[in-house]
């Protein structure tokens, strides 16, 4: 049915923008529910899409574009909202000290941060023209209130190669999708579950935590 495509772009789109994100000036909210139904009506594999969204440029592809704009494209932000939706994790708890709860560190999250550190809007934006986002060759994070640089490095993973092909974000997206992310999948049928029967089998479904266990396990 239709109506199933257009309810769970609606369904994704708050989940990815919350209330009150800037987007409306940019035509952000219809933009990235059309490309989000698009989604559903292929029926696009989940990592496709999630990957899809990751490395957007604007370049054909407006709604996931749209969705950095939402977030001024802070690395922070991008890095706190992505980790909540589809790793699920407050990693931003770490923003500013270590997780007071769990193991999550302030190097954690700015190595997450780091990812989007490079990105930024085309100087090429003008009204009346697509948004472009490019990815910058330089552009870091550093721990607050220090001159510390912090590399990027995948959450509870290895530090990413600065020889390696491709953006960070194109990186971050690989590893994304990949069978060495031990969260994206879990945090997948834990949302399903939630969508489905109102309560996920982990509850906050955006919590996935040692100290937060599923009530059922097996």
């Amino acid at each position: 049915s239709q109506l199933y495509a257009e309810h769970m772009a609606t369904t994704w789109r708050n989940m990815l923008v919350p209330r009150g994100a800037a987007v409306d000036g940019f035509d952000g909210q219809a933009g990235l529910q059309t490309w989000l139904q698009t989604q559903f009506e292929r029926n696009r594999r989940y990592d496709r899409m999630v990957a899809d969204l990751l490395v957007a440029t604007g370049a054909g592809q407006q709604g996931p574009a749209l969705f950095y704009t939402a977030f001024e494209l802070k690395p922070e932000e991008l890095a706190a909202n992505t980790a909540r939706v589809f790793l699920g994790i407050q990693l931003e708890c770490a923003q500013c000290h270590d997780h007071p709860f769990d193991r999550w560190t302030q190097g954690d999250f700015w190595g997450y941060a780091a990812f989007f550190a490079r990105l930024e809007r085309s100087g090429n934006d003008r009204p009346g023209r697509a948004m472009r986002l490019v990815d910058k060759r330089d552009g870091e994070v550093m721990l607050p209130g220090t001159k510390t640089v912090v590399a990027p490095r995948y959450p509870r993973g290895q530090v990413v190669d600065a020889d390696d092909n491709g953006t960070r974000r194109m990186q971050l997206g690989i590893w994304m999708v990949s069978r060495e992310n031990p969260f994206l999948a879990r945090t997948a049928v834990n949302r399903l579950w939630a969508h489905m029967f109102g309560r996920g089998l982990v509850e906050p479904v955006d919590d996935l935590s040692e100290r937060n266990p599923p009530t059922h396990p097996e």
